[in-house]
């Protein structure tokens, strides 16, 4: 039994022994950061090291370029440099009233405050206020003194407080006659009118309409009648302003809707279509309309309106490759009707240059227009610019 354990014994001595000779052998990796690697060296290219791990003498073989080495410290105690190790960047100096020392990126100094980034510079500037700052120091040396500027702000300021406390007291001991006062009164200015808004505006406006097919289904229903939906139109307009927040305005002009359907005919191997015949629908509305506008705010207003509508359109068919099976007819309508509605606009002063802006809603009772059995609504937004006379 004493035999065995002197054995055993003997064998872990052995061990350790060969453990402790092969960590002698074993090679060190220090990488650019200063960190190491234990390795067992194999090769050293131009562009790689090649080294297997101390715990697996004969397992796979690693590698690692040599711009991430700094040098190879070899067990036998020669060392290889393999790359120079970087240089510290220098760095800027903010030295602060208080004698603290704050080092980065100058960015830029401006009245009021020092700008800098920080040394890993992670994108962020970074502010001091020029109060605190006693000097900046430069890496290459350069060093401005922010403290003299800071007295000699001081001094300038001190400087024209005493001079405007003197020119006061100047000012009040100075005696005017009651002649010298008269004489010296400035005429009053004629006060502005209505905020800038011209008393008198004339100008002219495009104008896109779209009818509202929930209100006027039977306007817009190809089926029943028109089939209109977008139209346009321009108008002249007049506004006389009766004060400060009222005026009055009135208009003239014209709005037009043109459906065209074409009926047309496709052949199926060739894919090619041809217009067979065709039909032509004009809707025309000549509006007169008169309201007041309100002036909510400078410049926005809300208008209320009525309008007198002359109202017309006129139809025909149109042959194509084949005759019109509803033959060549065309049939013309006209009638007056009244309306009213509302808008809502904005209007800019660049005297003498008015420009106006509005929405509206307006109906126009036509509802025994043709086989239209409802009054036509519709919306509108206006573009104009206006021109105002000199007051």
């Amino acid at each position: 039994m004493k035999k065995i354990i002197i054995l055993s014994l003997i064998g872990c001595y052995i061990t350790v022994i060969s453990a402790i000779a092969q960590t002698s052998k074993t090679d060190q990796i220090v990488k650019m950061d200063n960190s190491i690697i234990l390795a067992l060296i194999d090769e050293v290219t131009e562009t790689e090291i090649f080294y297997k791990l101390p715990s697996s003498p004969k397992g796979a073989m690693q590698k690692i370029e040599r711009t991430e080495v700094l040098k190879i410290i070899y067990a036998a105690g020669n060392i290889d440099e393999i790359n120079k190790p970087l240089a510290k960047a220098k760095t800027d100096r903010i030295i602060r009233k208080d004698g603290g020392v704050v080092e980065g990126i100058i960015v830029s100094i401006s009245a009021g405050k020092v700008e800098y980034k920080n040394i890993n510079d992670d994108g962020l500037i970074y502010m001091l206020s020029g109060a605190d700052v006693a000097k900046v120091e430069y890496a290459d040396g350069t060093i401005k003194d922010l403290s003299l500027k800071s007295k000699k702000e001081k001094t300038v300021k001190e400087k024209t407080e005493r001079e405007k406390i003197v020119k006061v007291k100047t000012e009040k001991k100075k005696v005017q006659s009651f002649e010298n006062q008269v004489t010296n009164q400035q005429p009053v200015a004629k006060p502005r009118q209505l905020l800038d808004i011209p008393r008198f505006v004339i100008g002219i406006g495009g104008e896109g309409t779209y009818a509202l097919e929930p209100l006027s289904k039977k306007w817009v229903g190809t089926n029943d009648s028109l089939g209109i939906q977008q139209g346009f139109g321009v108008s002249i307009r007049t506004d006389v302003h009766l004060s400060k927040f009222v005026a009055f305005s009135f208009s003239a002009g014209i709005n037009q809707w043109q459906i065209q359907r074409n009926y047309i005919l496709k052949d199926v191997k060739t894919q090619t279509t041809t217009t067979q015949y065709s039909s032509l629908d004009k809707f025309v509305m000549i509006p007169l309309q008169a309201g007041f506008k309100f002036y909510i705010a400078k410049g926005f207003y809300i208008m209320p309106e009525a309008s007198f509508n002359i109202v017309s359109s006129d139809f025909k068919n149109n042959d194509g490759e084949i005759a019109n099976p509803n033959g060549n007819t065309k049939i013309s309508s006209s009638l007056s009707k009244v309306g009213y509605g509302g808008s809502i606009g904005a209007e800019v002063y660049k005297l003498p240059f008015v420009i106006d802006i509005s929405a509206r809603l307006h109906t126009v009772k036509a509802e025994d227009f043709r086989t239209i059995g409802e009054p036509l609504y519709f919306a509108g937004l206006r573009l104009g610019i206006g021109l105002a006379p000199k007051k």
